[in-house]
């Protein structure tokens, strides 16, 4: 079977093409009838920057989902200019969902999650927009469908990954500067002398270089950043730095320990929560972690509270640098408590309704309460 275009340069090739013609390097004009729509086309995934108008909104709409799903998985370094691009998908997507409209506020209160039927879904973490973020196991910047796939990753891969089984990412050839003066890998905020222990620095990705998103080192391969034209191992995809024991290598060998039955167990990997994904199957996906797979739930400590938030905070910050329009929503709600409706008390949401629910103080622990809708209006600020 052969491999799909859209790994191996054709969109760069595209891209290059439709900048040489309208001198639009930046993608500002990209989706409009004087320089043309960028598609994705057929199952192989081809890309080709035609000026053919769709015939309606809902053809337009089509363009736009195919070429999120193309874009879902790719490496940010092999695409010009990533940052300028997605940025320009995530509006011109918005935007012909929504319109220009802003988030509604009722009684000093916005309740959001993926259920809402108006722009106010943009909030949640399960709306689709693209997100630039690091891979879990090799911190190379790679294209997330939402924020929920790329924080399911990081928890499955490296979140909940035991610590001292999990081993220093390898050194690679990745043409993005990831922990710059510019993007200081600490917290945001500083923390309280009575906060819970330092997060490990492995545990928390560092920030993606904006302008190493922007403009990458030409001098790197399109076609791969790892191996040479030949190399046969270059489809391999990533696999969970977890032990044997916890998950098996796919294989029809028979325990000998066993009751002679055949066990096949997938190992997770990163393709699997950013290339085809929704927010869904990757929530699903992140309970087959190596925690969650050898018992049950383990009870959420202060510590693992911490690391959460940051994790999650690193991300929004991604989101909102990806998605102009969602920025733009987000200022319009200054001084309304946000809060993601879960309907009941929980450490990312709450019920809207409930009156004693505020903006939560530092440290954060496992008894906090809406962080999600904290860590927002932390940024709104």
């Amino acid at each position: 079977m052969a491999t799909p275009a859209y790994q191996y340069g054709a969109l760069s090739t595209a891209l290059e093409t439709y900048v040489a013609q309208s001198g639009d390097a930046h993608y500002q004009e990209l989706f409009q009838p004087k320089t043309g729509y960028l598609k994705c086309e057929g199952r192989s995934k081809s890309w080709v920057v035609t000026r053919a108008q769709p015939k309606d909104r809902q053809a337009f709409l089509a363009i736009m989902d195919a070429v999120r799903e193309g874009l879902q998985g790719q490496r940010a370094s092999e695409i010009p200019n990533a940052l300028d691009l997605i940025q320009r998908v995530n509006r011109v997507y918005c935007e012909a969902l929504f319109g220009r409209g802003e988030i509604p506020v009722k009684d000093g209160v916005i309740g959001f999650n993926s259920r809402c039927k108006d722009v106010t879904k943009v909030l949640s973490n399960f709306f689709p927009t693209l997100v630039i973020f690091p891979d879990p196991v090799t911190d190379i910047p790679v294209i997330f469908p939402d924020s929920e796939s790329a924080y399911q990753a990081h928890k499955s891969l490296s979140l909940e990954a035991p610590e001292r089984l999990v081993p220093s990412a390898p050194a690679s050839p990745s043409p993005l500067h990831l922990d710059s003066p510019a993007h200081p890998a600490t917290p945001r905020r500083a923390a309280s002398s009575h906060s819970a222990p330092t997060t490990p620095e492995r545990s928390v990705p560092p920030r993606v270089d904006s302008e190493a998103i922007r403009h990458p080192r030409r001098s790197m391969p399109v076609r791969t950043l790892f191996s040479s034209e030949n190399d046969q191992t270059r489809d391999t995809p990533l696999r969970a730095l977890v032990p044997p024991s916890l998950l098996r290598e796919q294989s029809s060998e028979v325990d000998a320990e066993s009751d002679g039955t055949e066990r096949k167990e997938a190992q997770l990997t990163t393709e699997q929560f950013s290339k085809g994904s929704s927010p869904l199957r990757a929530k699903k996906l992140g309970g087959q972690s190596p925690l969650m797979k050898a018992g049950k739930k383990p009870a959420l400590t202060n510590e693992m509270a911490v690391k959460k938030y940051e994790l999650m905070d690193r991300i929004i910050a991604a989101k909102l640098r990806d998605n102009e329009f969602l920025v733009d929503r987000l200022k319009g709600t200054k001084g309304v408590l946000l809060v993601e409706d879960t309907g009941r008390d929980s450490f990312w949401g709450g019920d809207p309704k409930d009156r004693t629910l505020r903006q939560q103080k530092r440290p954060i622990t496992r008894n906090s309460q809406n962080v999600l809708g904290t860590i927002l209006m932390d940024h709104r600020e």
